[in-house]
């Protein structure tokens, strides 16, 4: 457990009343603290890392990460105050106000200032504010300053949004940023806030069958009667505790060279040499707070399990990390696996499509000490395709480096030019065209047989697309040709007159694409899997497994099977989102382990880095090139298995 204790250092005056006359002293009355001086509330703040007992596939998988992913440089305390209405929404802001920690010896003397979140610290600060209800509720964000700003009066500023007394919760969490939520400066700072949790397990059969709003939470509810007139007493007596989570998502890749192979048809599994990777097509943007949406009761009610409904909540975890105080009741707190996006209904969101610089000679930039951030991305099923997912891209370099081809993006390897061209020159002959002017030049009573001799074919390579192309088509006439012969024999009365070789090119083109693969490089893409299943179970429709966190496969056959075509027709019935929900997609603090596991086909030939193509296609494509496991860590980490 992560652990990072704030003492908030309280000017009761202002806590309590904000008061500007000695007569509004005198009618607002400290609730609970009433001696003189400066009062002390303390809370702990702390990110959830424990690794628990997992009795469902993915969720609660939990892994520390690297220790520079919990360094922290600064702190802002947002207090609302609890509305009559129970909604979380309904709270109204109060004050905002930095805070400062220090690392505090055991004897209780305060050492030197300290950035690193992995210990326990204590922290003062001034609190300022009018406090009219018996129940504070707080927000705390840490590595704040990239992101928001807190004004003299203690009023809270994100962007073009004012956060200021009385506005309710709902406007700071409608609040977006653009701004890097990692500062890139000598030492990352995330940028964390409060973790969302539910007080209803995950999964369990003996679960209720409802969800209701008030079982997600992310104020903190802090006790007013915590307030102590000296440090010590505050310290030992918290008001509250806060979990925090970092506000982008991570991803990760590796691959085992003995096992990622290539396996070209007919050809022993090839070696790969370098892996390069970046993630792609990503949100621009991020609500500041993980946003669960108004339907948040209606999706965290849906089943892990299409056979049997009792396995409800997927989207949340059943290991408790933790025990929190609601109002005059104490409840288990489980970490929750969904939210929305800004963009999660728009069905062609404007993301953010990188061209990345990749390095020459290749250097593999996999395995968990090279992670890859990203904002948060999450989607509706009806939105759930290829344009809309973030995906990683991968460059693999073969360690023989020699340059070959496919055709029509087969998985047969070319190293001779001359036995790809072979597959345009027999579209050539074959044309209709081409059949139709021989046609109306053989005598009657005589035939003749079209070849590849007839025909002088010249190619050429196009930089941008990586085919190797035909430029130009001849007739072969000069004596001694075939057609030559043929016309002294009798057996055509000329040569073909084919004015215009331009469509037949075209067609040529069209039907047989050769793909140039330079120095053995191939790129392929993986669609980041939230609830990701097995290589196997994608392989096999008929894998089941009652932990799973999504129905996957099992129960998929026609109609209900995802394949080719529209996402509509892909994701089937009135219950798609029941049934699809979160297959794919990002979400905060929750780490992307991307494992390839093979290479079952040969890759594409150029970088698709700069573009969405065949954006529409939904993200559960029958024909996949890469086997890969994601395992998604707290970091949640989710492990993802794929095969190319």
């Amino acid at each position: 457990m992560k652990k990072l204790s704030f003492l908030a250092l309280a000017a009761v005056g202002l806590l309590f009343g904000a008061c500007s006359s000695d007569k509004d002293v005198a009618e607002v009355t400290p609730k609970v603290w009433t001696g003189e001086g400066e009062g002390y509330l303390s809370l702990n703040i702390q990110l959830p890392t424990q690794s628990p007992s997992v009795t469902r596939a993915a969720n609660d998988i939990y892994d520390d990460g690297l220790n520079r992913e919990y360094l922290v440089k600064d702190a802002v305390l947002i207090l609302f105050q609890k509305a009559t209405a129970d909604p979380e929404g309904d709270a109204t802001f109060v004050s905002a106000q930095a805070i400062d920690w220090y690392d505090v010896k055991d004897d209780g003397s305060v050492g030197t200032s300290t950035d690193n979140l992995t210990n326990s610290y204590k922290a003062a600060a001034q609190i300022y504010g009018s406090v009219t209800k018996d129940e504070l509720l707080a927000l705390v964000c840490l590595n704040y300053t990239n992101v928001m700003s807190v004004t003299a009066n203690h009023q809270l500023k994100i962007g073009a949004t004012d956060i200021e007394v009385d506005n309710k919760f709902t406007k700071l969490l409608a609040a977006t940023s653009n701004a890097d939520f990692l500062s890139k400066s000598a030492s990352p700072y995330f940028f964390m806030t409060n973790t969302v949790y539910s007080t209803k397990a995950g999964g369990e059969s003996t679960s209720a069958k409802t969800f209701e709003d008030t079982d997600i939470h992310t104020l903190a509810s802090l006790d007013k009667s915590k307030i102590k007139p000296t440090k010590a007493e505050a310290l030992a007596d918290p008001a509250g505790d806060i979990y925090v989570e970092r506000g982008v998502a991570k991803a990760t890749l590796s691959w085992d060279p003995d096992v990622a192979k290539v396996k070209p048809d007919g050809e022993t599994a090839l070696v790969v040499d370098a892996v390069e990777w970046y993630l792609n097509n990503l949100e621009p943007a991020s609500y500041v707070v993980r946003n669960m949406g108004t339907d948040v009761a209606t999706y965290f009610g849906y089943s892990s399990d299409y056979f049997n409904p009792a396995y409800n909540y997927r989207m949340v975890g059943n290991t408790g990390f933790g025990i929190t105080s609601l109002h005059t009741s104490t409840a288990t707190m489980y970490r929750t696996y969904w939210c929305k996006d800004p963009n999660y209904a728009e069905a062609a969101p404007t993301l953010t499509v990188l061209t990345p610089t990749w390095s020459a000679p290749m250097v593999s930039n996999t395995g968990v000490e090279n992670p890859q951030y990203c904002y948060e991305n999450t989607f509706s099923v009806a939105n759930q395709n290829y344009k809309n997912t973030t995906r990683a891209v991968l460059k693999v370099k073969l360690n023989d480096s020699e340059t070959f081809y496919n055709v029509n993006g087969g998985n047969t390897r070319y190293k001779t030019v001359g036995d790809a061209e072979s597959f345009a020159i027999n579209s050539i002959v074959n044309n209709s065209d081409v059949y139709d002017a021989f046609q109306a030049k053989i005598v009657p009573g005589k035939s003749y047989n079209i070849t590849a001799a007839d025909f002088k074919v010249t190619f050429t390579d196009d930089a941008t697309t990586k085919q190797h192309k035909v430029a130009t088509i001849a007739l072969k006439t000069e004596a001694g040709s075939n057609i030559a012969t043929a016309i002294t024999d009798g057996k055509l009365s000329a040569a073909p007159s084919i004015a215009d070789f331009s469509s037949i090119i075209a067609a040529v083109n069209s039907a047989v694409v050769i793909n140039k693969f330079e120095g053995g490089i191939m790129y392929y893409t993986a669609r980041i899997e939230h609830f990701a299943n097995t290589a196997a179970e994608k392989e096999n429709p008929y894998v089941y497994n009652a932990a799973n966190l999504a129905p996957w496969n099992v129960w998929e056959v026609a109609p209900n099977k995802p394949g080719s075509g529209s996402t509509a027709a892909s994701y089937p019935g009135t219950n798609a989102e029941k049934n699809y929900l979160g297959r794919y997609g990002m979400v905060r603090n929750n780490w992307y382990d991307i494992e390839v596991t093979s290479f079952n086909h040969l890759g594409e030939p150029i970088d698709p880095s700069g573009s969405v193509s065949a954006g529409d296609t939904p993200d559960d494509n029958p024909q996949e090139y890469i086997s890969v496991k994601i395992h998604v860590l707290s970091w949640a980490k989710r492990t993802q298995q794929w095969s190319f």
